[in-house]
This record gives structure tokens, sequence and C-alpha cells, in this order.
């Protein structure tokens, strides 16, 4: 498989920062022909879930604003998760995207449905945390793991950069863009 779609959620409010810059190194050697789309949660604050129980029923939700979110993830090759961590988790509007996937755990895993992706799909994780945040990037890699595997989606790679408080680690950026040359140029 070549990755030419790219779908990227991206949690941070700040566009520009250091999660942006983990990005950037990240998808520096992707190939001229990929087509890279991010969503920026902060611009579409997904609904939180409300346990109204839809989902257990069929596979949607009475909320729509991620409908289109979730058909991109499920139809990109490549799938990254960009985001800060903020006391020991990931921010409320990537939270809310985890919480939603309950309708694909319903459909997929109680109701084995047939899933939508057709083949595995590759799953990438960058955090950045003003600190060094080991213990809650530990949570959030099997939170993304989980929310990947609903989808068909591997969990490939991660990199997290730390202390951005007081510097830019150059040593996380390098293993960004490496990981981001071995996936674009082994798949």
């Amino acid at each position: 498989m070549s990755v030419k779609k790219v779908f990227v959620l991206f949690a941070s409010p700040n566009k520009s920062g250091y999660t942006k810059m983990l990005l950037d190194a990240f998808t520096h050697f992707a190939p001229e022909n990929a087509v890279i789309e991010t969503a920026y949660l902060y611009d579409v604050l997904p609904q939180p879930c409300t346990d109204c129980r839809v989902c257990k029923l069929e596979n949607t939700c009475i909320f729509r604003d991620l409908d289109g979110i979730f058909d991109k993830m499920q139809s990109a090759d490549l799938v990254l998760i960009a985001t800060p961590v903020y006391h020991y988790n990931v921010p409320s509007p990537l939270k809310a995207v985890f919480d939603r996937m309950q309708r694909f755990f319903e459909a997929y895993i109680v109701r084995k449905e047939e899933r939508q992706r057709q083949t595995e799909g590759i799953g990438v994780l960058l955090t950045v945390s003003g600190r060094k945040a080991t213990e809650p990037v530990k949570l959030i890699q099997k939170q993304a793991d989980k929310a990947f595997n609903l989808l068909g989606i591997r969990l490939s790679g991660s990199v997290h950069m730390p202390e951005t408080d007081t510097r830019v680690d150059k040593e996380a950026l390098k293993q960004a863009e490496d990981l981001g040359r071995e996936i674009f140029e082994n798949n």
C-alpha cells in the first residue's frame, strides 16, 4: 500500500505551536502526491457523548458533527493524531471524538457488523507536553490504540515532545521526521 490519503486529527487550540511543529516534522517526507487533510478539532468543537444510546441500535449518533471526520478516518491510508497533553489526558475536543467512537464499538464489536474499512490503516500518535508527562503519554497511547483498532487502524508509531515549557526538543523532532520517513517510504 502506498500512503496517498493522510488525515490528521489536530487537537491543539494553537495551530502554529509545538504540536504543529511536531506534525510538520513527521510530514516532511510525505510524497508530493499525498493528500494531507487536517481536522482542527477546536474549530469543530465536537459535542460530547450524552449516553443517548442511539448507537446501541445502529451505527450513528444523534449528533452529526463528526460524521465527516469518521468517514475520513475510515478511508485514509494514514491517520495522525496530533495533540498536546492536558493534565494527564487529551484536550476535550479529542476526548469527545474518542467517546463518540462508542458507536463503532457497538457496531463492530457488539453487533458484529462489517467494518467500513477494507484494508488495515496506519495510525500515528504525536504528543506534546510542557513537562515530561511519561505516564500520561502511556495512557494516551492506550486510548489512541483502542480508538484506532475500532476502525481497523494499527497504531504504527508514536512520538512525544516533552518539556516545551522550557525548550524545543530537537531529538523529538528528529524522531518524528524519522518515523514519517519510514512510514512514507515503506508503505
